[in-house]
């Protein structure tokens, strides 16, 4: 089972490699610390050199998460320090700095069950969902 668990993550970090280096992901910045607007990130010097790090280590952990809800959703999040987005607009890796990320750094065995308030900017709206963590993995890539 740990091999298999193995092949997959591998499988996941290869693919994500390869399609950096097809240009059929594209990698986002955060247009601040504090805001949740991104950006996509221009080309050039500073592009290269952000795709690099990206394929370096495109990402360092993982989360396997239920909302909790009506529908019951199951999703996996995998977090690096670049969002990475894909064609489609499909969020690929998370950018360690947005509030979802709160759920990684913040969960233990004990604190499996989280509650992300999300507030808008736009609107003055403000909802609280409730996240369930099933796993919790961090990577450590090295080419």
């Amino acid at each position: 089972m740990k091999n298999d668990v193995l092949r997959s993550e591998q499988q996941k970090l290869d693919e994500t490699i390869q399609r950096l280096e097809n240009a059929t992901y594209q990698i986002y910045e955060l247009s601040d610390t504090k805001s949740t607007t991104r950006r996509k990130t221009q080309y050039g010097k500073s592009n290269r050199e952000q795709l690099k790090k990206a394929i370096e280590e495109p990402f360092f952990g993982r989360l396997d998460v239920i909302y909790e809800g009506e529908d019951g959703e199951r999703e996996t999040l995998y977090f690096g320090k670049q969002e990475i987005i894909d064609q489609d607009n499909n969020q690929i890796v998370v950018d360690w700095r947005r509030p979802i990320a709160s759920i990684y750094y913040n969960f233990t065995p004990e604190n499996y069950i989280q509650k992300l308030t999300i507030k808008g900017k736009k609107y003055p709206l403000e909802e609280t969902i409730t996240i369930r963590v099933e796993r919790k993995r961090e990577f450590s890539i090295q080419n």
